[in-house]
């Protein structure tokens, strides 16, 4: 066994001398692998699991009796799947208009208010000028993206404009 290795050994060195570092591929000339095969691959499974989520979630109601009995269902495990089971004590929203614009029929008034005592949420509040009274509303959470045109970065805060 000595022997073997003693005559092996030199010969993989010989043979494995001409390797360098220069010709260990680094990641400046290793190209990025293409995933588009394997991202279509999730997409497409992402797209029929939820396709069949879909088309089986309100299978069992036909009625609005059907709907007005389950709907303290459906509403618990919406809960629970945001985290919000049980739900946060409410504290007071302390909302302030900021300023107000006026556009034809629409007018844009400038608001912040407190999620949490000390959290402070700002926003635009759209209604029709017209409308006296309460208002339904929809709290919609822009967040941030980096949004860039023609390789020209707009910024992280405009991506949200694109949301139609």
């Amino acid at each position: 066994m000595v022997r073997s290795l003693s005559t092996t050994l030199p010969i993989l060195v010989l043979l494995c001398g001409h390797v360098r570092a220069d010709d260990i591929p680094t990641t400046d000339t290793v190209p990025a692998s293409d995933t588009s095969l394997g991202d279509g691959l999730v997409t497409d499974y992402f797209r029929m699991e939820t396709q069949k989520l879909t088309e089986r979630a309100f299978a069992e109601i036909k009625t609005l009796e059907d709907w007005t009995s389950q709907r303290e269902g459906y509403r618990q495990q919406l809960l629970e799947m945001l985290g919000l089971d049980p739900l946060p004590t409410r504290t007071p929203l302390e909302a302030v208009v900021t300023g107000t614009v006026r556009e034809g029929d629409v007018v844009v008034e400038r608001i912040h208010f407190q999620s949490r005592p000390g959290l402070y949420v700002t926003g635009n509040f759209y209604r029709p000028g017209t409308q006296k009274g309460p208002l339904p509303a929809v709290l919609y959470v822009c967040g941030h993206a980096r949004a860039k045109e023609n390789g020209i970065s707009l910024g992280n805060k405009t991506k949200y404009q694109h949301h139609g």
